[in-house]
């Protein structure tokens, strides 16, 4: 089940998982560029740019509340 819908947001989006300890996949280049430190770090993107990112864990209302914010 898409994220979008166990949220409840309502919102279409793309999920993508990047492993930041894959040089063959350009995973740590990736995580350099995106400053990350810990996992997860979620990065939300719109027209291809960074608006929104959270470290950490979050439960479902947390996600929520970051989705609504993007």
């Amino acid at each position: 089940m898409p994220i979008g819908r166990k949220t409840g947001s309502g919102k279409p989006l793309d999920l993508l998982t990047v492993d930041v300890d894959s040089e063959e996949t350009g995973g740590t280049a990736l995580a350099q560029q995106f400053k990350v430190r810990a996992l997860p770090t979620v990065v939300a993107f719109q027209g291809g740019k960074p608006v929104a990112e959270f470290v950490g864990a979050l439960n479902k209302g947390g996600v929520s509340t970051f989705l609504d914010g993007i």
